[in-house]
């Protein structure tokens, strides 16, 4: 599979070396599983949040970085932890739960440690063998 290959060093050389333009994370690199998740909307309650915030630009996205923080949520530092308990312990079910719960945070991709530093988010995607950077 690309992304095991891709986790280590050795193979990532060779990977970048048969893949021109091919973006890959430099470095050490630690691989979390994003999906499938336990812990978020069925399909009902993602469409029922997309229906109530479908006049808000952005919105989505925003919700797709609420349950980003949620998932890095224990790789922060105590303080992050403190700014985001509310998120970090609401039914993961409820989107709109969550994502109040995020802007009441007052967090924003700007300003967040998620983000910040040398992070780097790569989605990958197993049944087509590519990387596709954010």
């Amino acid at each position: 599979m690309l992304v095991k290959a891709a986790a280590s060093p050795d193979l990532r050389s060779s990977i970048v070396a048969r893949s021109p333009g091919l973006r890959v994370p430099t470095g050490d690199t630690e691989w979390v599983k994003a999906f499938p998740v336990s812990d978020v909307p069925d399909a009902a309650g993602w469409e029922r949040f997309a229906t109530k915030h479908a006049d808000q630009p952005g919105a989505l996205q925003e919700l797709w970085f609420t349950y980003l923080a949620r998932l890095l949520g224990d790789r922060l530092d105590s303080k992050g932890q403190r700014d985001l308990a509310a998120l970090l312990c609401c039914q993961g079910g409820d989107a709109e739960a969550c994502f109040t719960a995020f802007k009441e945070a007052g967090v924003s991709q700007k300003n967040s440690q998620i983000t910040a530093g040398c992070v780097k988010i790569f989605t990958g995607f197993p049944q087509i063998n590519r990387f596709y950077p954010p």
